[in-house]
């Protein structure tokens, strides 16, 4: 069975590659089951995008294993580019739930039309050869007035997808699965992997 290694020690990133590939043949490698601690990437990219390829490439490298990486955050139009690619690291040794209460306390008199946002999620896989491929995806939506729901990690529950009325957390796992965006974007890396395994 070929080995995929999955480049990120986020234990919610790691369950939804999880759940969208069990039906692959292919063995999932956690990250800190094979890299030591002490080998980190620098994420220097200027766009999710760079910062996938970064990291696959890296990690492909090192452990000579077909690797797949992401990068993600939110863009929230009102808040002016204090997340984007800083996303992960914005207020940073707080919480989940701190954070977005942080968020929401700042957006307190924002009205419902301006608290538009986004998800954004690029997605690399690389080979130990350099061989390298990218698949993208963003979701439209709003900020909520107020933190909902237990099934998400992040931003997740304070993020509302265009056309629902819950947040990505107030869905089950099996909805996220299907309509989240990084749901999206692992759907259209499958055909790319399959590629990678030949």
């Amino acid at each position: 069975m070929q080995k995929l290694l999955i480049a990120t020690t986020n234990e919610g990133k790691i369950k939804e590659i999880n759940d969208s590939y069990k039906d692959l043949e292919i063995e999932l490698i956690e990250l800190r089951k094979i890299v030591n601690e002490d080998f980190k990437v620098k994420e220097t990219g200027h766009t999710f995008e760079d910062n996938a390829v970064i990291k696959a490439k890296e990690y492909a490298k090192k452990s000579k294993m077909i690797t797949l990486a992401e990068d993600s955050g939110i863009d929230i139009d009102c808040l002016e580019g204090k997340l984007g690619i800083y996303s992960a690291r914005f207020l940073k040794g707080k919480t989940d739930e701190e954070k977005n209460q942080i968020i929401l306390n700042m957006m307190k008199k924002v009205p419902k039309a301006k608290r538009t946002a986004r998800f954004r999620v690029a997605i690399a896989i690389a080979a130990p050869n350099k061989k390298v491929e990218v698949i993208e995806a963003i979701s439209e939506g709003t900020i909520s007035s107020q933190a909902k729901g237990d099934n998400g990690f992040g931003y997740d529950e304070i993020f509302i997808p265009k056309g629902s009325r819950r947040t990505y957390a107030q869905f089950s796992i099996n909805e996220k699965n299907k309509k989240s965006f990084r749901a999206a974007a692992l759907a259209r890396a499958r055909k790319i992997l399959k590629g990678f395994m030949k």
